[in-house]
Order: C-alpha cells, then structure tokens, then sequence
C-alpha cells in the first residue's frame, strides 16, 4: 500500500511537473514510445499548441493598420504632403499674401473700424494728419456721444426694471428701487393706452430759478433756517450783496475759533435729485477751503453709504468733491436733516449748523466769520 502511494506520487509529481522529472525514473515504468501503437497510421501527430502568442511582426501590424483605417483618414497624409510642398515656394506664398493684406515692409496704418461712431473715426483721422486741435474737437464730440449713451442705455435698463416689477417678476425693492431710475416708477400705475398720459416735470434748471427768485426774497432775521438755494451757477449771483447780507444775519450769533481754525461738514442724501443744480455751490466751498490751511472740508452721506449712489450723484452733478459714509458720525452730532451744513470751531470744540440748501457765498461767509476773518 505504502508503495503505491509512493507511485502515485511519483507519476502525479512527474506530469505536472515534466521538465523536473527524472528520466530514470520514467523509463523503469514506461517503455519508449509505447503509445506509438496504440493508434493507426492515419492519426498523425499535431504541431503543439503555443500558449504565449507570439506578437505579429512590424510589417504586418502595419498592414493590419492600415486595413483598420477609414478611407476619408487615408486622404489627409497626401493633403498634408501637398500643402507642405506649395508652402515651400516662399517667394509665391510673399506674393499672395501682399496682394491680400499689403506690403509687410511698409508702415500699417491706425484706423477705425467701419461700425465707429462717426466722431471717433473722424478724431482717428484728424490725428493721421497730424491735426491734433481738429482732433480733440471731435474727442469732446465723441465724450459727449458716449455720455449720452449712458443715458439712454441707463434709460432702457430703468424702463426694463420697472416692467418687470409690474409684471410680478421683480421686487420693486431690488436694483430697480435705485434712485437712478425712481423717475420711472410712476409707469408701473399709469394708463399706458393714453397717449396724453404723460408726466411733465420742470428741468432742474427750472427748479434752482425757480427757488433763486423766492430766495431774493427771504428776510435774514432768521438765516439759519431760511431756504437760501443758489442758481446752476453760483456765479450768477451777486457776491457782495449775498456776503454782506449773510454778515448781517449771522455776526455775533455764531462761535468764533480763537486760533481762527474750523472744520466744515456737509450732510447730504446723494439720492435726492433735488441737490443736484446746487453740488456746484458745494463744489466751490470745498475748492475755497482747500486754499485755506486753517479750514478743512468733508462732504458726507447722511444715511448708509452707497458707492452707487455716490457715482451717479457725481456724474449727474458733474462734482468732484469726494464723499465719505457720515451715517455714525451725523448720529453722533445730532445731524437729523439733510442737506445740512456743520461749523466746528477746532480750538473750542463749538459749532453752528446750516439746514437747507445754501448758496456757496454764504457758506463761505459762514467759514470766515468763525475764523475771525470778518
């Protein structure tokens, strides 16, 4: 039993493994080609089959390749071929191509393009030929074109907002609540099939005559709260008469700084369309006090500060005094109106507050008396 067990062994051991098997030991149970007479002579013996195939040879997996390549791919090597070979002639390539976009050698000019408003081409032009006055005129053309542009294009998008707020698309508190484009709200309700049904409002400059004339006509036994608005342009009015009616008003009513030092405030809404003749009066008292080392001027907002707001008040206004958030601070002081004008006295820490809109000589005249000069 113990021995045929031992063969077992052996035989398993030596088929699966045949290259490790002893030769002796397989002669002494098998005679040499035993099997060769089992079968007849028509049973030939079969070539083994490989069990790594063996990877085709270059040429053929080329052909292989080629076989597998669609017929429109095949094409593009000899187009290519062919491009190449025409490019080759630069000299006919150099000709070509100076017939369709000019001489290389030669200077390119600037140009604008065919769409270009016509005041920008034509500032284009004037500059080719050297006329650099003619130029500019068409540029202040053109600046003016744009900013009128603006207008229309911020006309369309207010016109679009408030659509869509009537259409129950849009909260009327969004973008569209933005003080650039409140004039339009009053179309949300109006009767848009009546064709006389349309909202016709004095010009600014009509405004600020209009309060101008009314201002001639106010007493100055109580300035300070008097509605003192200057014209578009200040320097319509009568400078002496309006200092010297201010000085009577107001000298001796208000503090006056020992060392002649004062700080200037201005509170304002940069939505109110309202202040928009009169920025030009604010716009001079800042340019007057810079001049002065002993006074200084802040411009600022009296609620929330809006860059926004700001912008389009000083685009609208054409101001160039800069604006900073005074929401703390007009709480702090007690600011509660605007537009609104605040004095302090550096030295002795005591101000005066203007209400209301006022015209430049009279602020200015305000300044001088708290610091002494009148």
């Amino acid at each position: 039993m113990l021995r045929y067990c031992t063969l077992l062994s052996m035989t398993v051991f030596t088929i699966a493994w045949p290259l490790q098997a002893n030769a002796d030991v397989l002669s002494a149970y098998f005679s040499k080609d035993s099997t060769r007479d089992i079968f007849g002579s028509e049973i030939a013996v079969s070539e083994a089959t490989p069990y790594i195939l063996q990877l085709p040879k270059r040429e053929k997996k080329e052909k292989l390749k080629e076989a597998d390549t669609p017929e429109a791919e095949k094409i593009v090597e000899p187009t290519l071929q062919k491009v190449a070979l025409e490019n080759t002639d630069d000299m006919g390539l150099a000709e070509r191509l100076g017939k369709k976009y000019g001489n290389p050698e030669e200077v390119f000019p600037v140009t604008a393009i065919e769409t270009a408003p016509a005041p920008f081409k034509a500032m284009i032009e004037a500059l080719q030929e050297g006329d650099q006055k003619l130029a500019f005129k068409y540029a202040i053309q053109y600046t003016r074109y744009k900013d009128k542009l603006l207008e229309v294009n911020q006309k369309a998008l207010s016109l679009i907002g408030h659509g869509l707020v009537k259409e129950g698309i849009m909260d009327e508190n969004s973008w569209v609540n933005n003080p650039a484009y409140s004039e339009d709200a009053y179309l949300r309700t109006a009767d848009l099939n009546n064709g006389d049904d349309k909202r016709k409002q004095p010009s600014m400059e009509e405004k600020a005559t209009a309060a101008l004339a009314q201002a001639r006509n106010v007493t100055f036994k109580d300035f300070s709260d008097a509605m003192v608005p200057s014209d578009v342009k200040a320097l319509e009015l009568d400078e002496e008469v309006e200092r010297k009616a201010a000085r009577t008003a107001l000298k001796g009513r208000i503090p006056v700084d020992p060392k002649g030092v004062v700080d200037v405030y201005y509170f304002f809404d940069p939505r109110n369309k309202e202040l928009l003749p009169y920025a030009k009066d604010i716009q001079f008292l800042n340019e007057s006090i810079e001049k002065d080392p002993n006074a200084n001027f802040m411009a600022l907002t009296f609620r929330r500060y809006d860059s926004n707001e700001v912008f389009w008040f000083q685009r609208k206004s054409d101001s160039k005094f800069p604006v900073q958030s005074g929401e703390t601070l007009a709480k702090g002081l007690n600011v509660k109106d605007a537009p609104s004008v605040l004095f302090v006295t550096r030295t002795s820490n005591q101000f005066h507050i203007e209400k209301g809109i006022k015209n430049f000589y009279f602020l200015d005249e305000v300044r001088k008396i708290m610091q002494g000069e009148v």
